[in-house]
């Protein structure tokens, strides 16, 4: 998949460069966003990875404005300098003023950025777009065959389902890459009562690392990526902690709603390499993980809070506007957009993963909360403690 973002106020010159995207000899599975101001642009920057952004120059700052002569150049050096914005990993610049190309070349320069002077009278700035098009499907397209061929998905669902997003991942992955191999790993209906007991959970993550090493052992797998919702991330984490020993490398981890700790101790397994990289996408309005994180022992709310710890390119938070299951659920219907957008280039590709961020400036009483909420383990560890003393003490008085 190529996703594009096309930020353009002319409705002619935009209709022209969706038809090179789509016509462009040798490349599918295209993806086209259009912002016709800075606005719009800097919001999808945000919110958005890009393979490649083709950008006007002269564009309005919002929606129905007169456009500016620089406000594409402003938005250049934005999101190249900004950590706020996704900066596309391909820039393509567009104008019909040549002497704004000329005014602004050094800037071109500086950023490795493609400058085209756009003419209603010729057609020879279209063909450095289909080049650019072609060498990045290309790349793309070698790097899904070259692992392919020994790579192994598992995915991992939560409790009080059946999974039915793990199918609709798998279809979506084999669409792009039928050679890599997906499982779904199924562990039945979890209710949540078998999910307060911690002796269950543990039997749960006891099966599925069983189940992971005799799997591997057997089959000549040399790539492994799991994704894992809810109480999925809890029957992983747990699993790969106990089979480190096991020489068992995990590329990519994805995790979403996870009901870890957010001090959950990942340094071991990172500086080992026993887990190469580990995406935790988090959910801004996941109130079920708050409470699971204020009220069960043991577990906590890293699918809301993070991960507390050396965020890198190995350890990656990324922050959503949404709920526990808005990955692959969207009013109550099926929802492939997130897991194709988010989700899909992490597996086939080896491209770093930009940080996204959706949870707006914090405040006092949100920086409260989230102080509470990351230290609920020692929290939940006195409360607990508390009544356990309690109710001995009142068992023994009358012993």
């Amino acid at each position: 998949m190529i996703n594009i973002l096309i930020v353009d106020d002319n409705e002619h010159r935009v209709s022209e460069v969706r038809e090179i995207c789509i016509t462009s000899d040798g490349v599918n599975m295209l993806s086209c966003d259009v912002c016709d101001n800075i606005n719009s642009a800097y919001d999808k920057l945000k919110a958005s990875a890009y393979d490649l952004m083709i950008l006007d120059i002269n564009l309005p700052q919002r929606h129905n404005e007169s456009p500016k002569r620089d406000a594409g150049i402003t938005l250049l050096n934005r999101v190249l300098l900004s950590n706020k914005y996704i900066t596309p990993s391909n820039i393509i610049a567009i104008t019909a003023y040549k002497d704004i190309s000329e005014q602004y070349s050094s800037v071109f320069n500086e950023h490795a950025v493609l400058i085209l002077d756009y003419s209603v009278r010729t057609e020879s700035w279209k063909n450095p777009i289909r080049s650019k098009l072609s060498q990045i499907y290309n790349a793309k397209a070698t790097r899904v065959r070259e692992r392919s061929k020994t790579q192994l998905l598992i995915t991992v669902h939560g409790i009080r389902t059946f999974g039915e997003w793990q199918n609709r991942l798998k279809r979506i992955v084999n669409n792009v890459s039928p050679n890599i191999n997906v499982i779904s790993y199924k562990y039945g209906y979890f209710s949540v009562l078998a999910y307060l007991v911690p002796i269950f959970r543990k039997y749960a993550a006891n099966k599925f690392k069983k189940q992971l090493i005799q799997y591997v052992n057997e089959a000549n797998i040399t790539t492994i990526d799991i994704v894992a919702h809810s109480f999925g991330t809890y029957i992983v984490a747990t699993a790969i902690k106990a089979m480190q020993s096991h020489d068992i490398k995990i590329r990519n981890i994805i995790f979403a709603g996870s009901v870890l700790p957010a001090n959950y101790d990942w340094q071991n397994l990172l500086s080992t390499k026993s887990v190469q990289r580990l995406i935790n996408d988090c959910g801004k309005y996941d109130i079920p993980l708050v409470l699971n994180g204020l009220l069960v022992p043991f577990v906590g709310s890293a699918g809301y809070t993070g991960f507390i710890g050396m965020n890198s390119d190995i350890l990656v938070n990324r922050y959503f506007n949404g709920g526990h299951c808005h990955y692959f659920v969207k009013n109550g219907n099926s929802y492939d957009d997130f897991m194709e957008q988010y989700w899909l280039p992490v597996i086939i590709t080896d491209e770093s993963t930009p940080i996204i961020d959706q949870r707006g400036s914090p405040n006092i009483f949100t920086g409260i909360f989230a102080a509470i909420i990351s230290n609920s383990t020692i929290i939940k560890t006195v409360l607990y403690s508390i009544i356990v003393y309690y109710i001995v003490s009142k068992y023994t008085k009358y012993i």
